[in-house]
């Protein structure tokens, strides 16, 4: 089957969040350490536990298996392994070390399931702070 350019574009799109500017070597390199870092302290850390994350409104556990580096510069990805054959392609949530992290879930075969997300960015920036009269409403 034939696909045509405008799909394929379409479907690269979502990737480009990971793309960084190739130009500067430096910045290229310091990317790579800080992924490869943040693989061997996943890799302590999640060895043989579960991970929840949050796809299309649902929350999926998953027992991590292995973290590696991913294509884009900065990039890796976390593959757990599922019980049902739920089929995941798109943006996710991540709860990792107390912090929910947005990475990009595709689905692999036999219940496997890998996250790509990238190193060093921010966690803070997916907390929203709620003004103190909107957490007393809630309540």
């Amino acid at each position: 089957m034939k696909r045509s350019s405008s799909a394929v574009t379409r479907r690269f799109e979502g990737l480009s969040i990971f793309a960084g500017d190739r130009e500067d070597a430096e910045m290229y390199f310091d990317l790579m350490e800080r992924a490869q870092e943040e693989i061997a302290d996943i890799k302590l850390a999640l060895h043989h536990k579960a991970v929840v994350f949050a796809y299309d409104g649902e929350t999926i556990r998953g027992k991590f298996l292995t973290a590696l580096e991913g294509d884009y510069p900065g990039t890796y990805m976390i593959v757990l392994r599922v019980a049902s054959s739920r089929i995941c392609t798109g943006p996710c949530f991540l709860s990792l070390h107390g912090q929910r992290i947005g990475g990009i879930a595709v689905t692999g075969n036999d219940g496997l399931v890998g996250i790509t997300m990238k190193a060093g960015v921010s966690r803070q920036a997916d907390i929203i702070p709620f003004a103190d009269s909107v957490a007393v409403a809630a309540a």
